[in-house]
C-alpha cells in the first residue's frame, strides 16, 4: 500500500524496492570506503600516502580487491595485510575480509569471471583436450598398426605349437619347476 491507503502499482512496488536495494549497497559501500581509509591511514610511515595511492574497488567472497596505481604500493599493502585485514575486520565485521587482492589502476582485472565467461572457457579447454586426446588415440593406433605390418609378413602363419627350449636354460627351468612343486606340496 502507498502512503495514502491503496494498493500501489508493480512498477511503484519495483521502483520503491530498487531504492531500497540501491540504498543498502550505498550503504554498505561507503561504509566500506570509509573503513578502508580509517584503516589503511593508520598504517605506520604509509598511511596518507598509502590512502591517496589506493581504492577499494570491490569485495566478494571475503576477498578485497584494491586498486593501486604503482605496484610499490602492492608490496606495502602486502607487508601490511594482516593488519589492515585485522582492522577492516574490527570496523566493519559484516564484510568479513579475510584476504586482499591487488590489481593496477586501468587494468581490466576483476575478482571473479562473470558465470558466462567461465562455462565458455571451460568448455574451450575441455574441447581442446578432447581434440589433443583424439589425436593421441589416432596416431597411437597407426603407430601400432604401421608396426604390426613391419613385423609380420602378409603371408606368414603364426605358429601355435609351443616353443621347444633345451640345452642349460631347460634344465634351469625343469629345477626351477620342481622346486615349486615340491614346496607347494610341503604347506
Amino acid at each position: 500500500m502507498n502512503s495514502y491507503g491503496n494498493m500501489m502499482d508493480s512498477a511503484e512496488f519495483i521502483s520503491r524496492l530498487m531504492k531500497t536495494i540501491e540504498a543498502n549497497a550505498f550503504d554498505q559501500n561507503s561504509k566500506l570506503v570509509n573503513t578502508w581509509r580509517k584503516v589503511v591511514g593508520s598504517v605506520k610511515n604509509y598511511g596518507e600516502r598509502l590512502t591517496a595511492h589506493t581504492q577499494v574497488v570491490d569485495i566478494k567472497n571475503g576477498v578485497l580487491l584494491v586498486e593501486t596505481d604503482h605496484s610499490s604500493w602492492n608490496q606495502i599493502l602486502q607487508l601490511n595485510s594482516r593488519y589492515i585485514i585485522k582492522g577492516m575486520n574490527m570496523y566493519a565485521p559484516e564484510l568479513e575480509v579475510r584476504s586482499l587482492a591487488f590489481k593496477a589502476r586501468g587494468s581490466e582485472a576483476k575478482l571473479f569471471d562473470s558465470y558466462e565467461e567461465a562455462l565458455e572457457k571451460s568448455r574451450a579447454a575441455s574441447q581442446k583436450k578432447m581434440e589433443n586426446d583424439e589425436k593421441s588415440i589416432s596416431e597411437f593406433y597407426e603407430k601400432l598398426e604401421s608396426s604390426k605390418a613391419q613385423e609380420k609378413p602378409e603371408n606368414s602363419e603364426i605358429s601355435s605349437e609351443p616353443v621347444k627350449i633345451e640345452g642349460e636354460l631347460a634344465e634351469k627351468l625343469e629345477r626351477l619347476r620342481n622346486t615349486m612343486l615340491t614346496s607347494n606340496e610341503n604347506k
